[in-house]
């Protein structure tokens, strides 16, 4: 393995680093984004995702020149990794001065690792291919989620719960924002998900390919415990402030709605998301 020490925060690969982060036309033009952290970088790794791998020189000291950065380069293997990035080859470490790391890392306390990271890809085909050929299909839709740590929370419950794919509004905040990276813990590497410009036609034509589909309301016609989610099911979240938008309130589905006292009107979306998504695992498994 080689090294290459970068003291300046001038250095072209510090400005494309801040840039990434920072920017979202930045990450789509490249097609990359930064995953930090022990876990996520050997996540990134796993799959043949890792483009370059930065550390910080405490990390350097602490855990290469010890031997013990063999961790994340043992027993990869290439089942899962895409064959365009079975190329891929990480023969170099950029070892980054730690005043220089502090100011490119996202996280208060942080690892001292991370790396740019091509983005895992999916299409509108392999969701409609689903919702055709998959007897008891399970998606997820968002419709203008906002939060970062919400976004985390609902890839990671949607995972946990079977979710076989997440669609996402086009204002739907980025899944390669690094709070939400973060927040999924690398559960982007193992859930398709798309971005879509009409939700609403999305939907449509989900439904007419069998797709149940169950808006989530504060006030509905149904307790969402009351309906069967084992056949075709695809579950509506929508924004923090406002819930869904009146334009897919508008089209002619089922609406669900999670009873609760003490005077709450509305939950969080990621707990809201958690509670619906669990229910239809639980029906699944009984």
């Amino acid at each position: 393995m080689n090294f290459e020490f970068i003291e300046s925060d001038s250095n072209k690969r510090i400005k494309r680093i801040e840039k990434l982060l920072k920017s979202k036309k930045k990450r789509y033009e490249e097609g990359v984004f930064i995953a930090e952290g022990k876990r996520l970088v050997k996540e990134s790794l796993d799959r043949g995702y890792v483009e370059e791998i930065y550390v910080s020189n405490s990390f350097y000291e602490a855990e290469i020149k010890e031997g013990e950065a063999s961790f994340y380069f043992e027993d990869i293997s290439l089942e899962n990794v895409p064959e365009e990035n079975k190329a891929l080859n990480i023969d170099k470490i950029y070892v980054v001065k730690d005043k220089i790391y502090k100011k490119i890392s996202e996280t208060v306390n942080s690892q001292g690792i991370m790396s740019i990271t091509r983005m895992p890809s999916c299409d509108e085909n392999e969701l409609y291919s689903l919702a055709k050929d998959k007897e008891n299909a399970f998606i997820v839709a968002l419709d203008g989620v906002n939060d970062p740590g919400n976004l985390g929370t609902i890839i990671r419950s949607s995972l946990g719960a079977g979710v076989h794919m997440i669609i996402m509004s086009k204002d739907t905040v980025d899944i390669f924002n690094p709070k939400v990276v973060r927040a999924t813990m690398g559960a982007i590497y193992d859930l398709p998900f798309i971005y879509v410009d009409s939700l609403k036609e999305v939907l449509i034509k989900l439904k007419d390919r069998g797709v149940n589909i169950y808006n989530t309301l504060p006030k509905a016609d149904f307790k969402y415990y009351n309906v069967d989610y084992t056949k075709k099911s695809l579950i509506v979240i929508g924004n923090e402030a406002n819930g869904i938008t009146d334009e897919i309130k508008s089209l002619d589905v089922n609406s669900v709605t999670i009873p609760m006292e003490g005077g709450l009107e509305s939950l969080n979306a990621g707990v809201a998301a958690s509670i619906m998504l669990f229910e239809v695992m639980r029906q699944r498994n009984i």
